[in-house]
C-alpha cells in the first residue's frame, strides 16, 4: 500500500500552525489514516519532515514516533 503524507495547514487561536497527515488513496480517493496538527509554526520544517516522510515511504504506524522525536528536536 502506497502512503504519503501532506502538510496541514491550520489557523489556531489566531496564529498559522502546521501539522503532518498520513494519506492513502483508495480508489482515487484520499483517507486520512493518522494526523497530527499543530506540530510548529515553523512551514518549512514540517514540510522538511513531509518530504522525509515520503521518501523514505515511512508506514503509518511509526508516524506518531517519528513526529515525538521530531518535536523534542525542535
Amino acid at each position: 500500500m502506497d502512503y504519503q503524507y501532506l502538510v496541514i495547514d491550520s489557523e489556531i487561536n489566531g496564529r498559522h500552525s502546521y501539522g503532518i497527515a498520513a494519506v492513502v488513496m483508495y480508489d482515487d480517493i484520499p483517507a486520512i489514516l493518522d494526523s497530527i496538527v499543530d506540530l510548529s509554526t515553523n512551514a518549512a520544517a514540517v514540510a522538511m519532515l513531509v518530504e522525509n516522510c515520503n521518501m523514505l515511504a515511512l508506514d503509518p504506524i511509526h508516524l506518531r514516533d517519528v513526529v515525538y522525536d521530531f518535536v523534542t528536536v525542535l
